[in-house]
């Protein structure tokens, strides 16, 4: 882990991201420069050149937001992709989750089911999906759910081709809980909480993890981002910030935050 200086920071905040690159504007000290160079390639970047600029494998605002919010970098840099839930944190989210015996619940991007299993002994029916296939073979062979289906949850058509969907009478009926840790790149953790908030029934119940750039991001850079906050809000759900450490023992301290919604929707 690094601490990023106040001064560097302060250049930070000047930063223009587009795409993949991050350009700093203006005429900024040579050692003040070097500094933050260092921050930024310990973020995963390379230089491009004046043209670029630094250079990300992934969303560069993404990594800059969360440098701003958290004023730390962290080299081993998965965080905006998909971390395993820790065991003690997906305990917390399925005691949170308050599961009743028999009710239907989805994990999306199950991994190799530290949400699924504990709900599973809680008494859910959980679907599983997953999209990479030695963790679909794990799910399976565990024989604790309902059905596990290797797709990318953003693509396939939940509500015929799971179990819950194919089986129900008269329709997909919605699921009664979505309990989920999604990638966070590119904000797809938005769009999959988005995704997964269609698919509960009246009543039903979602929480997710997500990156902490969703309370601190800049909205002028990412519309997408008051629609996300509005839609919460419509909702009557809350987004609250994890413990600073709830990822640590899978190898990462990246700042994460909890979203729950009750969906209030009548039929």
């Amino acid at each position: 882990m690094m601490l990023v200086s106040p001064e560097v920071l302060g250049v930070l905040r000047t930063a223009v991201a587009d795409g993949h690159a991050l350009r700093i504007p203006g005429v900024v000290a040579r050692d003040l420069y070097l500094k933050t160079d260092r921050v930024l390639r310990e973020a995963g970047a390379r230089w491009g050149g004046m043209k670029s600029g630094h250079v990300f494998p992934g969303d560069a605002g993404a990594v800059l937001d969360e440098i701003l919010a958290t004023g730390r970098v962290f080299s081993e840099r998965k965080a905006l992709g998909q971390f395993y839930t820790p065991p003690d944190l997906a305990a917390h989210l399925v005691e949170r989750a308050a599961i009743t015996a028999g009710e239907r619940m989805l994990e999306p991007s199950a991994g190799r089911g530290a949400l699924a299993t504990p709900a599973a002994g809680a008494g859910a029916l959980v679907d599983c999906i997953e999209i990479d296939p030695a963790n679909v073979a794990a799910l399976t062979e565990a024989e604790m759910f309902a059905s596990v289906r290797q797709a990318d949850f953003l693509a396939c058509d939940v509500r015929s081709e799971l179990a819950y969907g194919a089986a129900a009478p008269g329709g997909f009926p919605g699921y009664d809980l979505v309990v989920m840790n999604p990638p966070f790149a590119g904000g797809a953790d938005i769009d999959h909480v988005t995704r997964a908030l269609g698919l509960l029934r009246p009543g039903g119940r979602l929480l997710a993890v997500m990156s902490a750039s969703v309370l601190f991001r800049e909205a002028k850079r990412w519309q997408a981002l008051d629609a996300f906050r509005e839609l919460v809000a419509h909702h009557g759900g809350t987004l609250s910030e994890l413990p600073e450490r709830s990822f640590r023992s899978v190898g990462t301290g990246v700042a994460t935050i909890l979203c729950e919604i009750s969906e209030r929707r009548h039929a």
